[in-house]
């Protein structure tokens, strides 16, 4: 069985919650759109990294515009995947939730 290729336009996309907007709420939101193949809450000035796969770079800014239709968030930066590493092991299992600290509200 051979592995799918990726679309032509893969990117990482950073996006900010504005402080009243649950993580629940947000992560549901990504769940509805098909091209978010991975998101993780970070560290740092963005609050998730997200991994799309687009067709074209117009779907791309389709997905973009769709992200941002969530009430609350921010784009940061999107930036293209140019190439990727073979060669890696695949990517570990996921941080469980229990882990996982909620997100400060802002004062």
């Amino acid at each position: 069985m051979s592995a799918i290729a990726p679309s032509p336009v893969q990117a990482i996309v950073r996006v900010r919650l504005a402080p009243w907007l649950r993580c629940q709420a947000f992560e549901q939101w990504l769940r509805a759109i098909p091209a978010v193949l991975a998101a993780a809450l970070i560290t740092g000035e963005a609050d998730y990294e997200l991994r799309v796969d687009c067709p074209s770079f117009t779907d791309l800014g389709d997905v973009l515009t769709r992200v941002c239709e969530c009430r609350g968030v921010e784009l940061e930066s999107t930036t293209l995947v140019l190439h990727e590493v073979a060669g890696l092991p695949p990517r570990g299992t996921p941080v469980q939730e229990r882990v996982t600290t909620k997100r400060p509200l802002m004062m």
